[in-house]
């Protein structure tokens, strides 16, 4: 009886599948967040009908926008470990799916609409009170 050896050759960034989460041989968030955006962002894309045609209130809208897109694009990376970029990069989505649905142009069309601005105005809607972004600290 002959034993084979069974020898794996990995490429270099080889990307695994576990727990429906793609990680690849250096473990970086970022472009697990980054994948994760790409995958969310045709769902938001095809509820912009919604987001404009519709007769619902916008808290309603932004409780949509929470428990469908945010909710999808957040599943399962409490447990990752984060860097300020990823920070950015989840802040930015938001400021996209926000901007969408309060009717807002980006700051480079309209100074007003900081960020700071956005998320206030956001806050507004639902009742909640303003805090704004997260800080540094806190991503």
């Amino acid at each position: 009886m002959q034993l084979y050896k069974f020898q794996y050759q990995r490429r270099q960034n080889q990307i695994s599948k576990w727990n429906h989460d793609e990680v690849n041989d250096k473990a970086d968030p970022a472009q697990e967040i980054r994948r994760r955006i790409s995958s969310t962002m045709p769902i938001l894309k095809r509820l912009d009908i919604f987001w404009n045609k519709t007769s619902c209130s916008k808290s309603w809208k932004l409780l949509v926008y929470n428990s469908v897109i945010i909710s999808r694009l957040l599943y399962g990376l409490e447990s990752r470990q984060t860097a300020d970029n990823t920070g950015k990069l989840l802040n930015t989505f938001q400021l996209k799916g926000l901007r969408k649905i309060l009717h807002l142009h980006t700051t480079y069309v309209d100074r007003n609409n900081s960020n700071e601005f956005v998320y206030q105005r956001a806050n507004e809607v639902v009742g909640a009170p303003s805090q704004g972004p997260l800080p540094k600290s806190d991503l």
